[in-house]
């Protein structure tokens, strides 16, 4: 599988754990993410516990999202960035800007 594909069907089964329940979503975080991590959200909050970062997950579920103007960026041979426009909904609609660096697994190891 390509890169672009691998990358993006990551992001997108982030979103269906998201949308699954609380349990679900961060139990996918805690499979995935790298142990530093770092998360910038709207309003200037910032998360850079990865304990905290996959406790947040455990939110209520999202009722419905969307995913569009997808994009990787190759950065090294081992790392990119993806970004998107996430429309999710839960109470009511909302519209956001998203991106993730990614680094495979083995990289992270240094192989």
């Amino acid at each position: 599988m390509d890169r672009l594909r691998e990358l993006l069907g990551l992001e997108h089964a982030g979103w269906r754990a998201l949308a699954t329940d609380g349990e679900t979503a961060a139990a996918f975080y805690d499979e995935v993410l790298a142990s530093d991590v770092l998360m910038l959200l709207p309003g200037g909050m910032v998360i850079d516990d990865r304990t905290q970062v996959v406790e947040s997950m455990r939110g209520p579920a999202w009722d419905s999202f969307q995913l569009t103007d997808e994009r990787v960026i190759d950065l090294t041979p081992n790392s990119a960035v993806v970004t998107y426009r996430a429309t999710a909904s839960r109470d009511a609609p909302t519209t956001r800007r998203c991106s993730t660096a990614h680094m495979c697994a083995k990289a992270a190891r240094g192989g």
